[in-house]
């Protein structure tokens, strides 16, 4: 003889949503013609018993479109279950074009008979990829003139591009014998 126990079938918990994890930080702005990058995106599933998994690993997602500027809702699906974001996909920027900027803590007042003297100046390039060089040792100066009180401008020449650089010739003062 023997015995039969019959147990009650426990109920499986149900995939009640699932949700972006509020911890997450992910790309929201894209330019067009970018791929979709899922990097930092985390899906918890919440169920019936309290419980909640990370399914980042196994979510699909759909909506994503980087051909025209615009916004764009992004879902995740996992096993019937949808949790949305908004993106943005934005033209691409202008085409950067080059130019010289300059900066430091340069002498920009002179006396007149003083000679053109470059220290602290630092003469920028901006490149056409947005990318920043010092370009100072490359560069030529000219048109310096201190032999006149007044205004002058000395061209700073990189390559093919040029910018001015505004600087002020005073007057030596006279000195006078004390009477």
């Amino acid at each position: 003889s023997f015995t039969v126990t019959v147990l009650e079938k426990q109920d499986e918990p149900e995939l009640e949503y699932i949700e972006i994890s509020q911890s997450s930080s992910y790309k929201t702005a894209y330019e067009v013609g970018e791929e979709f990058d899922t990097t930092g995106i985390i899906v918890f599933a919440y169920y019936s018993n309290g419980e909640s998994i990370d399914v980042t690993q196994s979510v699909a997602y759909s909506g994503f479109n980087s051909q025209s500027a615009g916004d764009y809702k992004i879902t995740i699906t996992y096993e019937g279950h949808e949790a949305e974001f908004m993106i943005n996909v934005a033209e691409s920027p202008v085409v950067h074009e080059e130019y010289l900027e300059i900066s430091g803590d340069f002498k920009s007042e002179y006396l007149v008979g003083e000679e053109f003297d470059k220290t602290g100046l630092i003469v920028i390039l901006h490149d056409v990829n947005g990318e920043t060089i010092d370009v100072t040792n490359e560069c030529s100066f000219e048109g310096f003139n201190s032999e006149q009180a007044g205004r002058v401008f000395v061209i700073v020449t990189y390559r093919e591009l040029s910018t001015e650089i505004p600087l002020y010739i005073g007057e030596v003062p006279s000195i006078t014998p004390e009477q």
